[in-house]
């Protein structure tokens, strides 16, 4: 039934037939709906004011002196859009190729007036209303994910997707006008251990602020995105000079040291800024993204503040070489390590499979993590190389396990760079062939942001890995923006809901409905949900509620090396099943 309203429901007639339009009122009259019924005897009269958008249903004649039907609900849709009343259709006739075509163009129902009593035009009313609801319902959860497709939900500032389609829309603007611009790339210094000492709330609050003082200082013109954890970036399209890229540099650097007060006290934390300008350090996005993390780590590792790219030849730094150079000799000595992180079924409580997690064990800097090498490896080409490395260790180790009899599947990052290769499924193939291992046991994550830029080029080799019987898995979903119709294309097994909404459904209504919409997607297309950085049992249980199918986290396990699994997985089994009913509502 329809919720109570404080207002009673306000229903239009529109028929030119003055008997029609008495019989349709007395039926209202006698129906249990408590309506305000107002009339209109064709298009004009219904047309002539604007008081139609604001019923609560439309009950339309089909034949009118002055218009028809179809045409008539037509002009409805167009006029109101998304916000249009239901409509009713009415007709003295039955006519299903009529029928078809009311509902095609926006009409909820179609009824014969012979066959029309109190109740069924009732019944008619409250289910057009009702599913008016839903829709509307529907297009804001619809619109919302949109929304945290293109925008930070943290600091409300553009994420990722919409700064890289910005940054490519001023580079192609600025190559047609021969303009010049400024890109920053910025890094906080010492987020981690605020993060660490006050915990992820703090972490978000910390971050909420910088990004208010980043829009305060910028121009509007300027584009202030949150590309990462606490990574930034910024548009300067009037700054057409190093020298004016400096001045805005160092307004943020001043901007960004001021302490910032939280619940827990004040927190002060720092800036690294790499600077670069359009054409002289790069000529399309990817290099002045590439030359502006370049001159930014060089910044943090010089303590520098900001620091200006430069290169002899425009496209490496030292710095940058000297890193490649290291990571090349960490496989070559065997220094990437990998750890494993399981994750469970909500339902049974029992292990669905391990995601191995490289580390680089530096010589003299420690344990490193993926976030600190990876990106180097992806923009020096040596991603290729490192994943079939840690795919041969994940195998080699998974063959291990299932030889001591112990059951397990494993999952692997999978870098979107790597979709371009028309060879890949091949060369995972050969992978598995070689441990003897069934291709259903991997499966393949690959970050949202990651496809959204490679699906269209890359469907062929997605559609081949899947064909080996390997699972697909959309890691950090909900970080960007994978459209529907993307969804139904790609041959996707699993998604992974990104950990900001899984951490944030504790204490936010928004977050739950995001994940809700989420679960309700994937179930729609038989995808498994992986609800992943679950950290507390409050969690476990709001996220067992909306339907997540599996958890990975550190309220289950942290990510532990190899020699810890099997005892790890040998006390599961014997407990999985009081995990299960302890945690299940």
């Amino acid at each position: 039934m329809i919720e109570a309203q404080t207002q009673p429901l306000r229903l239009l007639i529109v028929d030119d037939d003055d008997v029609d339009r008495e019989a349709v009122r007395r039926m209202i009259d006698r129906s249990d709906l408590g309506a305000e019924v107002e009339e209109a005897d064709g298009a004009m009269s219904l047309f002539g004011s604007d008081g139609w958008a604001e019923c609560d249903c439309i009950l339309l004649d089909f034949h009118l002196a002055d218009s028809d039907g179809l045409a008539i609900l037509e002009q409805i849709r167009s006029r109101a859009g998304i916000e249009m009343p239901p409509v009713v259709m009415l007709t003295g006739a039955g006519n299903e190729s009529i029928a078809a075509e009311a509902i095609k163009r926006g009409g909820y129902d179609y009824l014969v007036k012979d066959g029309v009593t109190t109740k069924v035009l009732e019944r008619s009313i409250i289910h057009a209303m009702e599913r008016k609801r839903e829709a509307a319902a529907l297009a804001d959860q619809r619109r919302e994910i949109e929304r945290l497709g293109f925008y930070d939900s943290v600091t409300g500032l553009p994420n990722r997707n919409l700064y890289l389609d910005r940054l490519e829309q001023t580079v192609r603007t600025a190559a047609r006008t021969e303009g010049r611009f400024a890109v920053l790339a910025m890094d906080l210094d010492e987020f981690k251990q605020v993060n660490d000492r006050y915990g992820h709330h703090a972490g978000d609050e910390l971050l909420k602020a910088i990004g208010e003082r980043l829009a305060r200082v910028t121009r509007e013109s300027d584009t202030v995105a949150r590309v990462g954890g606490d990574e930034f970036a910024a548009i300067l399209p009037t700054a057409d000079s190093v020298e004016g890229a400096v001045v805005m540099a160092e307004k943020i650097e001043s901007a960004i040291r001021e302490p910032v007060l939280l619940e827990e006290g004040a927190v002060a934390v720092g800036v690294s800024i790499g600077i670069v300008l359009y054409p002289d350090h790069g000529s399309d996005s990817d290099s002045l993204l590439r030359c502006g993390d370049i001159a930014m780590y060089e910044a943090k590792r010089q303590h520098w503040g900001h620091n200006v790219f430069e290169s002899p030849n425009g496209d490496c730094s030292p710095i940058a070489a000297v890193v490649t150079s290291q990571l090349s000799h960490a496989m070559e000595r065997g220094e990437l390590l990998l750890e494993y992180q399981p994750k469970i079924s909500f339902e049974s409580g029992r292990v669905a499979g391990l995601e191995a997690l490289v580390r680089w064990n530096h010589p003299h800097l420690g344990l490193l993590s993926p976030m600190e090498f990876l990106p180097c490896a992806e923009r020096m080409a040596l991603i290729t190389p490192l994943t079939f490395d840690i795919l041969a260790k994940a195998l080699s180790q998974l063959a291990s396990w299932r030889s001591v009899g112990l059951d397990a599947s494993i999952a692997v990052n999978l870098s979107a760079r790597l979709l371009d290769d028309e060879g890949l499924a091949d060369s995972i193939d050969r992978c598995l062939t070689f441990y003897a291992l069934p291709p259903q046991l991997l499966t393949l994550e690959i970050t949202e942001t990651g496809l959204m830029t490679s699906a269209e080029r890359a469907i062929g080799t997605l559609s081949a890995i899947q064909a080996l019987g390997v699972r697909l898995s959309i890691d950090d979903f909900g970080s960007g923006y994978t459209s529907l119709k993307q969804l139904m294309t790609l041959p996707i097994s699993e998604l992974k809901v990104d950990q900001h909404f899984v951490g944030g459904v504790a204490d936010s209504k928004m977050e739950s409905v995001v994940v809700a919409s989420i679960v309700q997607m994937a179930r729609g297309f038989n995808i498994t949900v992986v609800a992943e950085g679950v950290e507390s049992a409050f969690a476990w249980y709001r996220l067992s509620d909306l339907g997540c199918h599996q958890a990975q986290g550190y309220y289950i396990a942290r990510p532990m090396p190899s020699r810890e699994v099997e005892p790890w997985l040998t006390a599961w089994r014997h407990e999985s099943s009081d995990f299960a009913t302890a945690r299940r509502r």
